[in-house]
């Protein structure tokens, strides 16, 4: 079964759901199912993903009676049911790492190289590339495609284009931006198609 990807964020307001591409007014269940409590990336099915295509053509202030409302409290309960993908990015406590994570995360578009970080927080290259794998289970290459993910999931669910995303990530073009993109978000679909078939 092919796999889609939509978040759900829990705020004042209620649930938001965002597909790639489409947006759905927010959804105030008045007994919230038990989806989770920070931003995450689900693992949606077709049968959902055409329900949410549905419900955004709702008008945003939909009433809390009747069809949409119906419809939006069977998408939630389905979406207790789906499975998280992780496009999070693993942090660790250790303050090399931290310092690392908060640069980047401040200025994704820095392509310093690991050796290059290593430098900065005063450690050899080989001994940042244990520490990485011991704290996050990633290397630092893989690390920084997944911070990059990150940002770029944020950055096009809230209406950024394309070549906007590529240029605040530093990517030279936005061909290499996509390929990036695709290739990351292909590895999550992989593994998430692997769990539903075992």
């Amino acid at each position: 079964m092919t796999q889609q990807a939509s978040r759900t964020a829990r705020n004042a307001r209620g649930i938001a759901l965002i597909d790639r591409g489409t947006r759905v007014p927010v959804v105030q269940p008045t007994t919230p199912p038990k989806l989770p409590e920070e931003c995450c990336t689900l693992s949606i099915s077709p049968m959902i993903r055409e329900m949410v295509n549905r419900l955004a053509r709702e008008p945003a202030d939909y009433p809390s009676v009747g069809h949409a409302a119906r419809l939006a409290r069977v998408i939630l309960d389905e979406l207790v049911e789906m499975p998280r993908e992780r496009f999070n990015l693993p942090i660790s406590g250790n303050p090399k790492i931290r310092a690392i994570a908060n640069a980047l995360t401040l200025e994704p578009s820095d392509r310093s190289t690991s050796a290059e970080w290593a430098k900065r927080v005063a450690m050899s290259e080989r001994s940042l590339s244990r520490l990485m794998i011991r704290e996050t289970g990633l290397t630092f290459g893989r690390w920084r495609q997944q911070l990059h993910l990150v940002v770029a999931l944020r950055e096009l669910a809230s209406g950024a284009k394309v070549q906007n995303a590529a240029a605040e990530l530093g990517y030279s073009s936005v061909n290499a931006f996509i390929t990036m993109f695709k290739k990351g978000t292909r590895e999550h679909a992989r593994t998430v198609e692997q769990l539903h078939c075992n």
